[in-house]
């Protein structure tokens, strides 16, 4: 079991662990999805913890991201995800031939999008791409301070230095 890879490109990617992605969809796949926030919203916190990776759950920024998706959203069991991964198709060419530069930011405790190696590995195969690994970060961004790095890195000049580094030689957690 693997989570999908948007751009192949020729590259080799790692499997994610499967024990990792065992208990990620266990968590995921156990939500019931009812049709009403008031009902449903302990089952997303529990994946919101879980997608949040080893920062804190900013429970205000969750709660008011969930309430959007019951205003915006089919809340219906299994649906976000697994309908949309099913028409995921290779986009590598068409990212390889954009003219602007591409920057991946990616959290590297995110199993649910492959990995940040392998996110890593498609930003240096594509000529104007960088790549910023949020340590400790997961999937979801519910961490003020994550948001307010990423601001910075698309704000500030560089050279910065937060709680990542960009880079296109390797992936260092400055949190390790």
């Amino acid at each position: 079991m693997s989570s999908p890879i948007i751009a192949f490109g020729g590259n080799v990617y790692q499997e994610t662990d499967p024990t990792i992605m065992g208990a990620m969809w266990e968590v995921l796949m156990s939500n019931k999805m009812y049709p009403d926030y008031e009902r449903g919203k302990d089952e997303f916190f529990r994946a919101w913890r879980f997608l949040n990776g080893k920062r804190n759950l900013d429970e205000t920024m969750a709660a008011e991201y969930t309430k959007r998706l019951y205003e915006t959203e089919t809340i219906e069991p299994a649906y976000n995800h697994t309908k949309v991964q099913s028409g995921i198709r290779d986009v590598y060419d068409e990212l390889k031939a954009l003219p602007c530069p591409i920057h991946f930011v990616y959290g590297n405790e995110d199993y649910l999008a492959a990995s940040s190696a392998n996110t890593k590995t498609l930003a240096d195969s594509l000529p104007n791409a960088d790549f910023t690994c949020l340590s400790g970060a997961g999937h979801m961004y519910f961490d003020r301070d994550i948001w307010d790095s990423v601001l910075n890195l698309i704000t500030l000049p560089k050279p910065f230095n937060f709680a990542f580094e960009t880079t296109r030689g390797g992936c260092k957690n400055l949190d390790d």
